[in-house]
């Protein structure tokens, strides 16, 4: 189980991110930034300059305005790693809550999860199964 300060945490970015000024502003730098270097009528030793003024003023805003901060961590446990974006779980809840999440029914032979409008796709799976390519007979 991950620590609820580091959940709260990234729940206040999320929030910050939605509703702050400074996030925009950041996203407008960015697009004044890439404009800067697309200009073809300014030269090198210009645009350099102008985009050193666009980074000390992104360095001024704070850092959670920045999207990449943002982790994307399940909703019901909180684990990091494995995140579904189309449920909003990690793989282990998604198997665990499989009977109740709708479009999806549960394996019982090969234990996997299996979308239920695509049977024949695999969306999760305890042991990925790779086939061994046949060797080719060598010829002397």
């Amino acid at each position: 189980m991950i620590r609820s300060a580091i959940l709260s945490k990234n729940r206040n970015r999320q929030k910050f991110l939605k509703c702050s000024e400074q996030a925009k502003k950041r996203q407008d730098l960015k697009k004044n930034r890439r404009s800067i270097m697309s200009d073809m009528s300014l030269s090198l030793h210009e645009k350099i300059k102008k985009n050193l003024a666009i980074t000390h003023q992104m360095d001024k805003l704070k850092r959670d305005s920045s999207p990449c901060r943002v982790r994307n961590m399940c909703g019901i446990c909180g684990r990091p790693r494995f995140f579904i974006r189309d449920m909003n779980m990690c793989r282990i809840c998604v198997r665990h809550y499989a009977d109740r999440i709708v479009g999806l029914q549960k394996d019982e032979k090969s234990k996997s999860v299996r979308s239920g409008v695509r049977t024949s796709e695999l969306t999760m799976s305890a042991k990925p199964v790779f086939h061994k390519k046949p060797k080719a007979n060598k010829e002397v």
